[in-house]
């Protein structure tokens, strides 16, 4: 009887997850048309110009400050990222999801630009949402993928696949992912804890 309530469980996690992926999918298919419009291109325009000026300051502070420090800040960032994929190796589940979110989230809504990234977690750990715009520079994507500890074969199969293929999934680690690509906006990642 517990198999049979777990198993049903399992069925409306999965078709809700679906369900969630499904409208998302279609939402950022309506974000991506809207930033094709003049107003949109325009907009987005003068934010790729702050963002560029903010990275041009930011380049020019940073050398003035020294090698050493380039180095230094080098040598932390590679500390923190072994302490972090060494502090996930004994998660699973909810835990391993809450540790991705944690670990990888720029903090940026999902604004239909294809250079965006955006990670939202639900659910007390339980689910994680990641939307990689295809011209983005996959930095979130990636640390996902690292924190989640996706299988190699898994990544393989996202990224051979393309928009025809539907919905895929795959399971690993009590974490089961849902994923979808889409050539003219990107790819998304739903990723769900089981029990």
């Amino acid at each position: 009887m517990q198999k049979i309530m777990a198993s049903r469980r399992m069925v409306i996690v999965t078709v809700v997850t679906v369900a969630i992926i499904v409208v998302l999918a279609i939402g950022m298919g309506f974000a991506f048309a809207a930033t094709r419009g003049d107003r949109g291109t325009a907009s987005g325009q003068a934010t790729s110009a702050q963002a560029s000026s903010a990275q041009a300051s930011s380049a020019t502070s940073q050398s003035r400050s020294g090698e050493a420090d380039g180095q230094s800040a080098g040598r932390r960032t590679s500390q923190s990222a072994t302490k972090s994929a060494g502090t996930a190796a004994g998660l699973s589940g909810a835990d391993l999801l809450t540790h991705a979110d944690q670990g990888c989230d720029p903090h940026v809504d999902f604004t239909g630009s294809t250079a965006t990234e955006s990670l939202i977690g639900e659910s007390g750990g339980r689910s994680l949402t990641l939307m990689s715009g295809k011209d983005s520079d996959r930095h979130v994507y990636q640390c996902v993928i690292r924190e989640t500890r996706m299988p190699d074969e898994v990544r393989q199969r996202v990224e051979a696949s393309g928009m025809n293929d539907g919905l895929q999934s795959a399971s690993w680690d009590g974490v089961t992912m849902t994923w979808s690509v889409n050539g003219n906006v990107g790819v998304q990642l739903m990723f769900t804890a089981g029990r």
